[in-house]
């Protein structure tokens, strides 16, 4: 074969794959132009949810904040009416009267205190348990809204700033549900796969009793 030949053929090879390159690039733009543009429609659904999420996770707070200062008030009372020790600790007599615990919880010794040598006037172990119980659990579902808050905070400034595609947007929207805390059930529309509100922990009277938080996982950003 004659080098002007073999020459023609490289070159024409060569045009070849600079064509298919072209081609592989510009179907890559192309899929990625598809893949990250939010259609005007996508985006008003998308804003409407995260409003909805939005205001329902600020009732909750507020019934929260609300009920745990409820909660507060009344262990505050009772740390107020415990029999002191020496030392500072607030102890409480258990109802049998055989034994008696600290305000943290630990079971004090008899050769400290007996139960006997606190008052019948003075607050109940059993009751104080309850009370300081119901705060935790108060406490966790304000830190549980406060985080999952502070998400849609931060989707909703990348939204705003029209930095959200749409894989991104529907991976959010997926996992934004089971990331909700519990605690938002009572302020969100009932969902049609919803079976009824989630297993929750106690509140004061008055107030919803599904509103304990739960760890805010999987929502993805």
């Amino acid at each position: 074969m004659k080098a002007e030949e073999v020459d023609a053929r490289e070159r024409v090879n060569d045009r070849k794959q600079r064509q298919e390159q072209a081609d592989d690039a510009f179907d890559a733009v192309v899929e990625m132009v598809a893949f990250t543009v939010v259609t005007e429609a996508q985006s008003a659904a998308f804003r409407e949810r995260l409003t909805t999420y939005d205001v329902a996770t600020i009732e909750a707070l507020q019934a929260n904040t609300e009920a745990l200062q409820v909660v507060a008030e009344e262990r505050e009372a009772l740390l107020d009416k415990a029999h002191v020790l020496g030392d500072g600790r607030r102890v409480f007599e258990t109802k049998d009267g055989l034994r008696v615990f600290d305000e943290n919880g630990h079971e004090v010794a008899a050769d400290v205190i007996t139960a006997a040598e606190i008052g019948n006037n003075r607050p109940k172990w059993e009751r104080f348990e309850e009370v300081s119980d119901r705060h935790a659990v108060l406490h966790a579902e304000h830190a549980g809204l406060l985080a999952f808050q502070e998400k849609l905070d931060a989707m909703n400034e990348r939204f705003d700033a029209g930095d959200v595609s749409t894989a991104e947007m529907e991976k959010f929207e997926a996992t934004l549900d089971d990331a909700a805390p519990a605690a938002l059930d009572a302020y969100l529309p009932q969902r049609p796969d919803a079976t009824g509100p989630r297993e929750t922990g106690w509140m004061p009277e008055g107030f919803a009793a599904d509103r304990i938080a739960e760890p805010v996982i999987g929502l993805e950003l």
